[in-house]
């Protein structure tokens, strides 16, 4: 299999070490802000509530998916020196599970940035709670998204090439994949 190691783990590592965690740790604070608001109690401020607690449990849920499960064995898969190594991962079911997860988390983020603006604008004031949600909200719709369609992206080749439809190298556009991808594979994996 000829693929650029080495964006793939790029991608893992920053989802899994930076994006993740600051997500989850904003929708936190933000969770502690909401139950702390003096309108905490008002339909509009519940149902804030709960767009935010829907919204960190799929955060959480796609993490710990991919984390756990499909990381590991994109991993394997990727650094395996025996190219007949059969795939144990349906990346089929990964690529239709996890975006089903994100289109869950993007509609979530907009539902809750809608009720946010509007809230404040009946409200009559921007408080700084808004601007964190704002902030969080921005970040999924800025950071988070568009990493996880660059990574549905690869994954989607790892598709093709399982399937052995993917006739080209990963790593230039039109040289035909031969011995001199197996080393580069060997070089992207060592200088990891």
């Amino acid at each position: 299999m000829c693929l650029p190691i080495a964006k793939y783990k790029r991608i893992m590592i920053d989802l899994e070490t930076n994006i993740y965690p600051s997500l989850i740790k904003k929708v936190d604070e933000i969770l502690i802000g909401f139950q702390d608001a003096p309108e905490h109690q008002s339909p509009v401020q519940l149902e804030k509530i709960q767009l935010t607690i829907d919204l960190k449990t799929e955060l959480c849920s796609l993490r710990s998916y991919e984390v756990r499960m499909i990381f590991p064995q994109v991993l394997s898969l990727l650094t395996n020196e025996d190219d007949s190594a059969s795939v144990k991962i349906d990346f089929n079911q990964v690529a239709q599970l996890t975006n089903f997860k994100e289109e869950k988390i993007e509609k979530y983020s907009y539902q809750l940035q809608g009720l946010n603006n509007c809230h404040a604008t009946v409200q009559g004031d921007r408080n700084l709670l808004s601007a964190v949600v704002d902030v969080f909200l921005d970040d999924i719709q800025t950071k988070l998204l568009p990493l996880k369609r660059q990574w549905s992206f690869m994954l989607t080749t790892l598709i093709n090439e399982a399937k052995g439809l993917n006739k080209q190298c990963g790593n230039t556009l039109n040289a035909q994949c031969g011995n001199n991808c197996k080393n580069e594979k060997k070089l992207l994996i060592n200088n990891l």
